[in-house]
């Protein structure tokens, strides 16, 4: 029935896989776990190393980086439906599985995305960034993605077909880190694909320090201009991004150069500020803008 699909890039992961296991051998339900290590350079990360009848484990000699990495899943599963879950997940729900697999028995499943929610204590403010914007931006509430099915897909806890995925993969030329999952949401959504959304979440516990989570952010909205240049500026696209929708906005108006000659002139202290933790969602806005219209 189900493939449960981790990849795995310098992540522990074996309290996820343990409280896996321990649903798995209370269905009555055909149910493997498939864990490919994405060449993590520390060695203690070795999925190789669990030993279980239940477990598939592979690992690539060179990163293929996010998108490639879970088109590899296809090829090495056995289930028609395949669960994917990032190695810094944590099951919240003893019945986690159990919700999953009587929904796909019950239906006719094509896309089922579970969410993700984050930690409600304050963390330290080094690792304050990521935290808060995660919270305001990222987690909504099931009735939100009810509200807007493409709104903010993610990749991280959703089920989807093999079949559907063997037809519309990941899009390998994005490459690093973000938007693979928003232009494989769009691809999904221009193919038709039934995507439903349930109360099934996971959480997510590991928290990026600060200048990680910046560094990442650079690069994310690489990937969104890569992105953007891949749908020649897309209009249904950008109506999910309105970073995109600014960005075209300036230059069709050529206000780009001087924009990005102010925001530059305040970025150095507004970086400052966000690596200390001091965060104003405004700020982090602008420090986007600012890596956008360069």
């Amino acid at each position: 029935m189900l493939s449960i699909c981790i990849p795995v890039y310098n992540s522990e992961i074996s309290e996820l896989v343990d409280s896996l296991l321990n649903q798995i051998k209370e269905l009555n339900y055909q149910i493997e776990i498939c864990l490919i290590d994405d060449a993590s350079t520390n060695p203690k990360y070795d999925v190789l190393g669990f030993k279980h009848p239940k477990i598939i484990g592979y690992k690539n000699a060179n990163n293929a980086g996010r998108a490639k990495v879970r088109n590899q899943f296809i090829d090495l599963v056995n289930q028609p439906y395949l669960l994917f879950l990032d190695g810094d997940s944590k099951v919240i729900r003893p019945d986690f599985l159990k919700r999953y697999c009587e929904i796909v028995k019950s239906s006719e499943v094509q896309v089922i995305c579970g969410a993700s929610v984050y930690q409600s204590d304050k963390p330290a403010k080094s690792h304050y960034l990521r935290w808060k914007y995660s919270t305001i931006r990222e987690s909504k509430s099931l009735e939100e993605r009810k509200q807007n099915i493409n709104l903010g897909f993610k990749t991280n806890n959703f089920i989807i077909q093999r079949e559907i995925l063997k037809r519309i993969k990941f899009n390998e030329s994005i490459e690093g880190y973000g938007h693979e999952d928003s232009l494989f949401g769009f691809d999904l959504k221009k193919s038709k694909v039934k995507i439903e959304h349930v109360d099934n979440p996971v959480l997510n516990y590991s928290l990026d320090d600060n200048l990680t989570f910046l560094k990442k952010t650079e690069e994310g909205v690489r990937n969104l201009k890569h992105v953007l240049h891949l749908l020649d500026y897309d209009e249904q696209f950008m109506k999910s991004s309105k970073l995109s929708r600014v960005y075209v906005f300036m230059e069709r108006f050529k206000i780009r150069r001087p924009i990005y000659f102010l925001i530059s002139i305040v970025h150095p202290i507004n970086r400052f500020f966000l690596v200390k933790g001091l965060f104003v969602l405004p700020m982090f806005d602008l420090y986007k803008l600012k890596y956008m219209l360069r």
